[in-house]
């Protein structure tokens, strides 16, 4: 009974990932980042004690991803904000540039929650980015 229970949850989980990357990809090319962030970002207003299940969002986030054509690294970080948000957990996702090495501009967005990097590649990877915003989900 509780396999079939945690199935459930990972297929439940999995379906929500699934329908925030394609709703949000959708958003991103026919209306805007901001418009995103208004209508399915509420914020949070006091910090709560962070809970397991974080990495499992995180992942249904990745897998749902592959099955979306374009999901970039902003869709999937602010897929994953937004799921996060509605958990009660707050996350801060960065978008920030570096030089190419064709000498063009390369733009990665990456999501935090409490200083680990939960999307987006890692420490070392990001650092060379240099941050241009910061959007938090936590009201200060």
């Amino acid at each position: 009974m509780k396999r079939l229970l945690r199935m459930a949850e990972r297929l439940s989980l999995q379906s929500s990932a699934f329908y925030w990357v394609v709703l949000v990809r959708l958003g991103l090319h026919w209306k805007s980042y901001d418009w995103l962030r208004d209508r399915y970002l509420p914020p949070i207003k006091k910090s709560v004690e962070l809970r397991p299940g974080i990495a499992r969002v995180t992942r249904a986030v990745s897998r749902a991803a592959r099955f979306v054509p374009k999901a970039s690294c902003l869709t999937q970080a602010l897929s994953a904000q937004i799921m996060l948000t509605r958990r009660q957990i707050p996350s801060t996702l960065h978008i920030g540039v570096r030089r190419s090495e064709t000498g063009g501009c390369e733009a990665h967005a990456w999501l935090e929650v409490a200083g680990a990097i939960l999307l987006g590649g890692t420490q070392e990877s990001v650092s060379t980015y240099r941050s241009l915003t910061t959007y938090s989900s936590l009201v200060p």
